[in-house]
């Protein structure tokens, strides 16, 4: 590729890092809400559960184990759509690592690297941001794979009631820290906002 077809690759970029950052936000969104509704069938589940032994009819132990089949229907619905989020986590932390790892490679020319994208966005400061970005979306990504792992798991409301925090917690790709630096990365492309509440030292 030459120098041309690498300045204009990395126009396009920051738009591309826009797009994910925002798909990222929402994704983990709509997971979390899979996995509340996850944490809430299991505790319906084990509480039947709980009803079999205490069922003093054969009708009502019918009842009751159709009513755990079609809680086991809606879970497994629920997991089913907790597998595509991560999937679709897994698309935008793969994208970010190969857009990170060619701005690496390009940085090494020296028109490359002193390029301006924007006013206030160079190449190299690009190269940082998507440095930054790759690391916090694999040390995520691998909490919500873990989450996901442990779905099968599950064997008490506890160890769904934890792995509901463990998804929500977002330590890595969330919080002020994360936030401050998406602000700052969107005002280098003279936008303003964010995936969601920005901190009181980025407004």
């Amino acid at each position: 590729m030459n120098s041309h077809s690498i300045l204009r690759e990395l126009n396009k970029m920051p738009n591309k890092i826009r797009v994910d950052a925002l798909s990222w936000h929402q994704a983990v969104l709509n997971g979390g809400n899979h996995m509340k509704l996850y944490s809430v069938l299991c505790a319906k589940i084990f509480a039947n559960e709980t009803q079999l032994g205490t069922a003093k009819t054969e009708r009502k132990l019918r009842h009751i184990k159709k009513r755990i089949h079609r809680l086991f229907k809606r879970l497994d619905k629920s997991y089913k759509r907790l597998k595509q989020t991560l999937a679709q986590l897994s698309n935008i932390q793969l994208r970010t690592e190969r857009m990170f790892r060619r701005v690496r490679l390009w940085n090494d020319d020296e028109l490359v690297r002193e390029h301006c994208i924007t006013w206030e966005l160079t190449t190299s400061k690009l190269l940082e941001f998507l440095e930054f970005l790759t690391r916090r979306y694999d040390y995520e990504w691998e909490i919500k794979e873990m989450v996901i792992l442990g779905l099968e798991k599950v064997s008490c409301n506890y160890d769904a009631q934890i792995l509901l925090q463990a998804w929500l917690d977002n330590s890595h790709a969330g919080g002020p820290e994360f936030e401050c630096k998406l602000t700052d990365f969107y005002r280098s492309m003279g936008q303003r906002q964010t995936t969601s509440q920005h901190c009181a030292k980025c407004v």
